[in-house]
This record gives structure tokens, sequence and C-alpha cells, in this order.
């Protein structure tokens, strides 16, 4: 674990999305999720089954996780032993995202949603689909 200390007098957070972490304090490891399945429908009607996550491989397919191959070397030089902040305001904390304060050693986040539009009949709108040219 890291050993710096983070002083804050003062934290607003307006907005915390969906499986969003706001973590105020050390912590070891935070491994966040988020699924979703989003629906449009360009008309007013609601009928039907809703969507299942069974439906759709996406959402059971391991997470593209990307292998580095470079070597990563980094220099680090703590000053101060503490980060004093006088206040934090954060408008929004998107879907499976952390806002930390403090030490995290370990994180690991991933997102999948999945978008689905239903339209109307197009036919008539949609100049293209008129194979005569009408």
């Amino acid at each position: 674990m890291l050993s710096r200390s983070t002083h804050i007098k003062n934290v607003k957070v307006t907005n915390c999305g969906l499986s969003a972490n706001v973590q105020i304090g050390d912590t070891n490891y935070i491994d966040g999720s988020f699924e979703a399945i989003s629906v449009q429908h360009d008309y007013k009607a609601l009928y039907g089954d809703p969507e299942l996550f069974e439906k759709y491989p996406f959402f059971s397919e391991p997470l593209a996780i990307p292998i580095i191959y470079e070597n990563i070397t980094f220099t680090k030089l703590d000053k101060k032993p503490t980060i004093h902040v006088d206040h934090l305001q954060v408008t929004g904390v998107a879907s499976s995202a952390v806002l930390a304060v403090g030490n995290i050693s370990h994180t690991r986040m991933s997102s999948k949603l999945f978008n689905i539009r239903r339209l109307a009949d197009q036919e008539d709108k949609n100049p293209y689909s008129n194979p005569k040219g009408g």
C-alpha cells in the first residue's frame, strides 16, 4: 500500500452513476463492473418481453484486457508525505467509474453497454427503400 496521506476538508459529488463508486480512504483493491441493455423506441407503445442478458453473447464474452509488451518505468518523488485539498467538487461520476480519495493499490473496472434501436416502419420515409426509384 502507498504511504501518502490525503487530507480533504470538503467533498461534494452532485451525481453518481450506476455501479459508480465514491471511495474515501485507503483501499487495497477495487473491482467494479457495469452491464446494461438500452432499448430505444421511436413510438410510444411499450410491449413485449424485457431484454435479457442471456440473449446476447456480448455479455458472456471475457473482457479484452490488452497485454502491455513495453517496459514501463517511472520515478516517483514524494516531497511531502501528505496531500492537502480544501474543497473537491465533482459534477458526476460515470457508470462503473471510481472517484477515489486516498491510496489504491489495484483497480479493475469494466463497462458493457448494448444499445438497441427499435424503429417503426421507415419505408415511406426512406427514399432508398423503394427499388423502383419512386
